[in-house]
């Protein structure tokens, strides 16, 4: 797993979508969570992501800090 958690950081840190591939979904807040579903888009071949789901994105991480 260890291959395929630096492949994941490395893609959140390309989207500035960062997570950690270790922890579990249920200790994950609600932005983490939709972090994860982006980056599983993104893992997947998607070249882009709707401005909306960005914007939803960095809202949450906005009204976290």
């Amino acid at each position: 797993l260890a291959p395929v958690s630096k492949a994941l950081r490395e893609l959140g840190a390309r989207y500035r979508l960062a997570i950690d591939p270790e922890r579990r979904v249920s200790e994950l807040s609600v932005g983490e969570k939709q972090r994860v579903e982006i980056l599983k888009v993104l893992w997947r071949g998607a070249s882009r992501i709707p401005h909306s789901v960005r914007r939803q994105v960095s809202g949450i991480d906005e009204l976290s800090r």
